[in-house]
């Protein structure tokens, strides 16, 4: 949001410096407010949010659309995540141990890293006989953070792995479709398209293929809704034409082939 300006007014012991800088004042106001609120022109969508009425520009209504896309995919994954039969058995056993479910996920964790580095340091103590538990207990628990940070590296890894793949993938598919449709700008496809890929998981160029069969079909049945309307002018043509009695129409006969 842009920032507010104040403008400061500084007296120099004369009236007319003092409206002077009253009046320059406003109208700084005044700019930044006709700058800050979009005008006829730029106005694109007019809606209501906190009982209030806002006006946006085309750029605003195109941002909030994109969000509202990537709400409805969040909400349906927090219903999903709601009605997990694995978080209502966690709910319902931190209720019955009297801990909110954080609580309780934080005792489990505990519970988990205790029992792991127990079990470091049993192992540890009976390949080394004369070791103390105490030194027995340091090392499993170094152990325990060195598997811990391998394993997170590990995941790390195979996250960045992923990544690579993905945008790997993304770019084999653009360079594809690239070469079947060089002149297709890339940046404005069809909403058709761009839903059939993140809804349907089709690839661009198939996503496309798709796109442009259907308005082919569209164009197709446009072409021979056409050819009946100008086929059954035509009829209605000859039929009035032979209806008519006494000489016929020269025209009539010119454009018929009579």
């Amino acid at each position: 949001m842009p920032e507010e300006m104040t403008n400061q007014l500084i007296d120099e012991g004369t009236d007319d410096f003092f409206v002077d800088e009253v009046s320059d004042s406003t109208n700084e106001e005044t700019e930044s407010t006709e700058e800050s609120t979009p005008t006829a022109d730029e106005s694109f969508l007019n809606i209501r949010y906190n009982g209030a009425d806002e006006s946006l520009t085309k750029e605003q209504a195109i941002e909030l659309a994109q969000k509202g896309r990537n709400y409805d995919k969040i909400y349906n994954r927090m219903q999903e995540l709601q009605n997990d039969p694995i978080r209502k058995m966690v709910e319902e056993q931190a209720q019955r141990a009297g801990l909110s479910v954080e609580e309780y996920a934080n005792r489990l964790a505990q519970f988990q890293e205790t029992s792991a580095v127990n079990r470091i340091a049993r192992d540890f103590m009976a390949k080394n006989p004369g070791v103390t538990e105490e030194v027995a207990q340091q090392y499993a628990q170094s152990e325990y953070r060195n598997q811990l940070n391998q394993k997170q590296a590990q995941q790390a890894q195979a996250q960045a792995q992923a990544t690579q793949s993905r945008q790997a993938m993304a770019r084999s598919q653009v360079e594809q479709f690239l070469r079947e449709f060089p002149d297709v700008d890339i940046q404005k496809l069809p909403q058709e398209v761009i839903d059939d890929i993140d809804m349907r998981g089709e690839t661009l160029l198939s996503a496309y293929r798709s796109y442009e069969n259907r308005q082919l079909r569209k164009e197709l049945e446009a072409a021979r809704t056409n050819t009946t309307n100008k086929s059954k002018s035509v009829g209605n043509i000859t039929s009035n034409a032979g209806s008519s009695t006494g000489d016929g129409d020269p025209f009539l006969e010119g454009l018929l082939g009579k």
